[in-house]
């Protein structure tokens, strides 16, 4: 660096700094602002002080090195500017002069330093020195309530045993008890002219005087925000007025007052710094400040009195003798040569010359200090830089060694660093090997210098692996780092108020205890308080609202936390065992708790599905119900690895391990009256259901369409009815199309049941029956007619078939459905979600209200989460939360119990203007073929009969596919068409892949139009299909879930074992016929059960069809196979019976 510095040349330093920067640089230097210059050891690096805008000088570094066309500069600087700044260019500038190379030079090589010089800031004070010594009505009105003060604030300045003054003009209310309020506001002396003309109606006279010269003093640089530093002449005369005015303060409005004093007689004294170095004062009171102006001042504290100091000197030389630098021992000496010399008059107030400092050689013990500090976080917004940003606190750490009494920090770069203790100085000699290794120990932690806004002095430390400190890197620290470093002799010293707290509970013991509680809720659910706690040394700390709210934390998640599903989650199965590591819990006073993650991890995540389902309460604390059992029996096993000691609700706590996983449910027994053979699973589905019952609980029964949820339920009531606790009918509500469905399966399966259909116009005449009925069965459409009386009615139990029908909470019939009194509720539904999990709510509405809360709550805490956000945590902690109360098996699951195929009759039943429509037709065709038969025979009726069945097959199918003039059919709903498309979406739901024969490709056309408004995707082979490979490819590759087959095209040739389900839309009346078609997905090379269901009309010719085939299988054949003779193979009364 001495070579660059010889061969500098200034001309050439523009077109590296750029001018601007190069003719500032020069003006310092030339000022002689640039100060402790010096090499650092290597000799290439220059360092230096630098006197700017601020009270304390900016450090320089600066490096060079030769380049081809010249000397390439690396200049670092504490500025704000950061590098190659003003600063650097004066340090380089004053370097280069022939004396300071020559001092740098000695230095270097360890020669004596040369005698007699001053450092620049000492020369700048000299200069100061010797340019001194060459030469209306106050009162408020009494409507007036606001009130300006004055709030002096002492400032540090470059002499440590001076203060300067600041004041900062303050906006405060006067409160009627004549105090003034603690809300304050800053008041911007710049709103006034230099007239005093503006601002605001309260001000006085003489407000209008000080507060124009106060933002003269402010423009001249003398300020920090609203706070004015008071210097000079001008300072003093301000502060005569100030103290005039009455309204001085100090530090605050309600501070102690300030008032004038009298002169204060006090000679010139020089006092030793902490560093050993002298900077002078004056003799002052036990508790007064010496303040910088001109004159200078003395203010005490305690009393608030001001006082101006006469020193013997005039007052802008003892004002500018006051702002003098520190003067270390080695250059008092010096110093007192050139008083005497040049500043006579100043000479009598020389520092003292100080015998030399006693050296202390001890080994140094690490001193780790830890504090925190409030920081403003630069951000951009609108392409420009907020300094300020938001505001956060940080911790701070700050290495120092001990040497005896006295502690250097590692970041002084003195090698015989100096202190006062009394009246004597020490050197201290510094072992740097060992500060190394302690530097380095704590670079290994992770420690590195705080830069950006962190950084507030040399030497500050931050614990991050970014430009922001990470909470979990300091419990690191705090956890296992600082008990090494103090076992290591460290000494290590956290501030109370720090950002991160820790306190560790490695062997602490947990408690958790269930309280009932006795207050009423009026929803006839039993509630339980949940308390869970650790006591560590002596204190009991409450773990359950900090694990509340640590889960309710913003962007809180499992999987952050190792938290995610599973028993071992939270480890890796291929590293080491970390289950020792602790899990660090945020408590609500600010500390942060600490347990091994194998003690408390498996606690957070049991609770974080409990905290899902079941907030806190209005008074904070953490209540569950029955419905939570599982979700607490989950709870409880998982604090059994913490040793946790549980007490209370034993009865909610053996429901939970019953109901959840931890625990199995009793078998039901069936009654003998019951005469369905029930397949293993049907007889757990019943179990599940009396469990609901016996627990008072309420669910869905969701098996997928084909598994007889039917059955299930009606052995349930059964149970009920034979076990004495029918003492209220059973409801059934179900879709008009199901209702003959559920009153013959109830025949057949539980006879005992006294059933009693509300349906068809009369059923008001049946009213009064209710109650002497086991079953009451009626449908959707009618609540909205008969709520009065079945809401007036008290039933045992209200089951609900098809339950997705209510998926619209705010439909009349979902409303009406909530009102119905009952003591347990039950739905059965393979679709218990279609669309949106709205639908879900809906049906635990009517199930159990407690269980998911309002549907605002829902919404916020389910929906939104799920289907906005995409949450998956979200949607498995739902589903875990309401699986106990849902049972759904699928047709793969139970494919183990069912025979290789299950054949379904689905019976449904028309709408009163189809089945006028029906009436109509059958009666003219029964005519018809009554006189046929009269006319020609039965042998020879053989059209007209086939027609006659036709046109009321197409009726029961769709009664648009009949051609009746004026389109009298147009507008006729079909019940069957209706039930296909509540089928069809469900199928697909579940993935089934299914078959859809029909015989009349004009209803495959109507089918195609409501999978298209379905939003589904098929294909079709009918005889006019040219290309029939394309569509069975398709199927059979899975491109499409639904195949549509006329069965004349697709009933013989096909292998479609893709297809697992089956639906025949009009049955066939030949069952051989029917049986081909099915066998198109039942054959060899099918993998999986086949279900085949059959729509059939209620008290149709399709039923009666259905029937004659049981006793009569002659009947089809004879009608529709071709080989038949024209004698028909049943007799003129079962022509009756099919057209009656």
């Amino acid at each position: 660096m001495l070579d660059v510095l010889a061969g500098l040349i200034p001309e050439k330093l523009p077109s590296i700094f750029g001018h601007e920067t190069v003719v500032r640089g020069r003006a310092y230097a030339k000022r002689g602002q640039v100060g402790s210059v010096a090499l650092e050891k290597s000799g290439t690096v220059l360092t230096a002080e630098v006197i700017g805008t601020e009270p304390l000088p900016y450090r320089v570094r600066v490096s060079a090195r030769r380049g081809v066309r010249g000397f390439l500069f690396a200049g670092d600087c504490s500025c704000p500017v950061a590098d190659n700044c003003k600063h650097v260019v004066a340090t380089l500038l004053h370097a280069a002069q022939p004396d300071v190379r020559r001092r740098l030079a000695a230095a270097q090589t360890g020669a004596a330093p040369v005698t007699g010089s001053l450092s620049p800031r000492l020369q700048i004070w000299m200069n100061d020195l010797r340019l001194a010594q060459a030469g209306a009505d106050e009162e408020y009105p009494a409507d007036i309530h606001q009130r300006l003060m004055y709030v002096f604030e002492p400032l540090s300045g470059p002499n440590p045993q001076v203060s300067d003054i600041g004041i900062e003009a303050v906006s405060v209310r006067l409160l009627k008890d004549g105090s003034l309020s603690t809300v304050t506001s800053s008041y911007d002396p710049g709103t006034l002219d230099d007239r005093g003309v503006g601002g605001t109606k309260f001000l006085r006279p003489s407000d209008r005087e000080i507060l124009p010269r106060l933002s003269r003093m402010a423009q001249r640089g003398a300020t920090s925000g609203f706070v004015v530093r008071l210097s000079g002449v001008e300072g003093n005369a301000l502060l005569h007025a100030i103290l005039a005015t009455g309204r001085g303060r100090w530090e605050a409005v309600n501070g102690v007052v300030m008032q004038a004093g009298p002169p204060l007689e006090a000679g010139i004294v020089w006092a030793l710094n902490e560093d050993g170095s002298q900077s002078p004062t004056f003799e002052l009171p036990d508790t007064g400040i010496a303040v910088r102006l001109t004159p200078p001042w003395c203010i005490t504290p305690d009393t608030g009195l001001a006082q101006p100091v006469r020193t013997g000197l005039a007052d802008r030389l003892a004002d500018t003798l006051l702002a003098a630098p520190p003067v270390p021992p080695e250059q008092a000496e010096a110093l007192r040569e050139r008083l005497a010399r040049d500043v006579p008059a100043v000479a009598p107030h020389a520092p003292p010359v100080l015998a030399a400092p006693e050296e202390i050689a001890v080994p140094p013990v690490p001193v780790l200090r830890i504090e925190p500090r409030r920081i403003s976080m630069p951000s951009w917004m609108g392409g420009y830089r907020d300094l300020h940003g938001a505001v956060m606190t940080i911790s701070i750490a700050r290495l120092g060694f001990r040497y005896g009494d006295f502690e250097v920090a590692a970041h002084d770069d003195r090698t015989l660093p100096r202190f006062t203790k009394g009246a004597a100085i020490f050197a201290v000699v510094r072992d740097e090997a060992a500060e190394a290794d302690a530097m380095r120990w704590l670079t290994r932690l992770g420690f590195r210098a705080a830069t950006g806004a962190a950084s507030g002095s040399a030497g500050d430390l931050i614990l991050a692996g970014g430009d922001v400190e990470s909470e979990l890197e300091w419990l690191e620290f705090f956890y296992h780092d600082a008990p090494q470093l103090r076992a290591a002799g460290w000494v290590v010293i956290s501030a109370d108020d720090l950002p991160v707290r820790l306190v560790k509970g490695d062997d602490a013991p947990l408690t958790a205890s269930l309280s009932e509680r006795t207050e009423a809720t009026g929803s006839g659910v039993d509630w339980f308080d949940l308390d869970l706690g650790v006591v560590v040394d002596g204190e009991r700390i409450d773990l359950l609202p900090a694990v509340i709210d640590l889960i309710g934390s913003e962007g809180w998640s499992l999987e952050d936390w190792g938290a995610g599903d599973g028993d071992d989650a939270d480890l890796d199965d291929d590293g080491p065992d970390d289950s020792d590591e602790p899990f660090y819990l945020p408590l609500p006073d600010g500390r942060v708790f600490a347990l091994p993650r194998a003690r408390l991890l498996p606690i957070v995540r049991a609770i974080h599905d409990l905290l899902a389902a079941t907030p806190r309460d209005g008074a904070g604390k953490f209540r569950v119900s029955t419905y939570d059992a599982a979700l607490l029996a989950a709870l409880e096993q998982a604090s059994a690895a913490a040793d946790t000691t549980w007490s209370g609700g034993e009865p909610l706590r053996r429901l939970g391990r019953m109901l959840g996983e931890t625990g199995s449910i009793p078998p039901a027994v069936i009654p003998p009256g019951f005469t369905a053979d029930l397949r293993p699973y049907q007889a757990q589905g019943v179990d599940w259901l009396q469990f609901l019952r016996q627990g008072g609980l309420a669910g869905i029964l969701a098996d997928e369409m084909g598994l007889g949820k039917t059955v299930q339920a009606l052995a349930h009531i059964l149970i009920e009815q034979v076990e004495g606790r029918l003492e209220h009918p059973a409801l059934i509500i179900a879709p008009t199309s199901l209702v003959v469905n559920w009153q013959r399966e109830a025949e057949r399966f539980a006879p005992a049941l006294r059933v009693l259909v509300l349906h068809g116009p009369d059923r008001a005449t049946r009213f009064g029956e209710i109650a002497a009925h086991d079953l009451v069965i009626t449908t959707y459409p009618l609540l909205a007619r008969d709520h009065e009386v079945l809401h007036a009615q008290q039933w045992h139990m209200v089951v609900l078939d098809e339950a997705q029908i209510i998926k619209n909470p705010n439909a009349l019939t979902s409303r009406l459905m909530r009102g119905l009194q009952t003591r347990h509720r039950l739905c059965l539904t393979g679709t218990p979600l279609e669309n949106n999990l709205g639908e879900l709510w809906s049906l635990f509405a009517f199930l159990s209200p407690e269980l998911l809360g309002d549907r605002k709550n829902f919404q916020k805490r389910w929906r939104n989460p799920i289907e906005k956000q995409g949450d998956p945590e979200r949607q498995q902690l739902l589903a875990r939360y309401v699986r106990p109360f849902l049972l759904r098996r699928t047709k793969a699951l139970v494919a183990a119990e069912l025979p290789p195929k299950t054949e379904i009759v689905e019976s449904v039943t028309m709408e009163a203007e189809q089945r006028n429509l029906y009436e109509g037709i059958r009666l003219t065709m029964h005519n018809k073929v009554r006189e046929a038969i009269a006319a020609k025979g039965l042998a020879r009726s053989h059209i007209v009969i086939l027609e006659a069945l036709l046109r009321l097959r197409q009726t029961c199918c769709d009664p648009r596919l009949l051609k009746l003039p004026g389109n009298r059919a147009e507008g006729v709903a079909s019940a069957k068409l209706d039930r296909l498309a509540e089928m069809v979406p469900e199928l697909v739901a579940d993935g089934r892949r299914i078959l859809i024969f029909s015989q009349f490709t004009s209803m495959l056309a109507l089918i195609e139009t409501m999978l298209a408004e379905a939003g589904l995707r098929w294909v079709k082979l009918t005889g006019d299909t040219r290309d029939r490979q394309t569509p069975i490819s398709q199927f059979q590759g899975g491109d499409v879930p639904i195949f549509l087959i006329s069965l004349k095209a697709g009933g013989v040739g096909l292998n479609l074992t893709a297809a697992d389900t089956v639906i025949h839309y009009d049955p066939w009346w030949n069952p051989a016929v029917e049986d081909q078609a099915t066998d198109r997905a039942h054959r060899i090379g099918q993998p999986n059960p086949v279900f085949v269901h059959r729509l059939v009309v209620a008290d149709s010719v399709e039923e009666k069809m259905e029937s004659l085939k049981l006793r009569k299988r002659q009947l089809a054949e004879g009608l529709f196979d071709n080989a038949a003779s024209d004698t028909l193979a049943f007799s003129e009364a079962d022509i009756d019976d099919l057209f009656s």
